[in-house]
């Protein structure tokens, strides 16, 4: 087809902006995905003995946005894990085109119980530049030690905003 404008105005020609091309834009602008640096950054704690809460902030996958508002956090419920074993589930935000219509959604992606050293279940790692439909992005580990959550720890990084690489560079 050859190239394209994506963000021009036409008089006699259809605007041709998908949600895909945003995407590559944006990722070639930031060259990463993960938690941006705003708001609690999709901060995770647990409520009760099942369920963790997903604070606001912003996520991008692949130059996917999704946001929690400031206002709102995401509660999700844990599977809970057997005594005497050990266990590691991730948060994930998991980007999915698989029927044609996108979506971005929070999960809880469950380990497998061991009595050893847990290990983390694997992510789906599909290229979104490529044609690949589904991709997954680990937030945070839950470490399980029996039927207890033992911590919950960040697993992605916080990405710098470009004030902040800015006053990185001047320094």
């Amino acid at each position: 087809m050859g190239i394209r404008m994506i963000t021009v105005d036409r008089i006699n020609n259809p605007i041709d902006i998908y949600a895909k091309d945003d995407a590559r834009f944006y990722y070639s602008l930031i060259g990463a995905e993960g938690v941006h640096n705003i708001g609690n950054c999709f901060a995770a704690e647990k409520q009760g003995t099942n369920s963790i809460a997903v604070k606001d902030g912003v996520v991008s996958v692949m130059g996917r946005y999704a946001i929690i508002d400031p206002s709102d956090d995401e509660v999700l419920t844990l599977e809970m894990n057997q005594t005497g074993y050990n266990r590691n589930d991730l948060v994930i935000v998991e980007f999915n085109s698989n029927s044609g219509d996108e979506s971005i959604a929070l999960k809880v992606l469950k380990g497998t119980a061991t009595t050893g050293t847990a290990t983390d279940p694997v992510l789906i790692k599909n290229d979104l530049t490529q044609g690949g439909t589904i991709r997954q992005v680990a937030l945070h580990r839950i470490k399980w030690k029996g039927t207890s959550v033992e911590k919950i720890e960040r697993y992605a990084p916080i990405l710098p905003n470009l004030a902040t690489l800015v006053e990185k560079q001047e320094n």
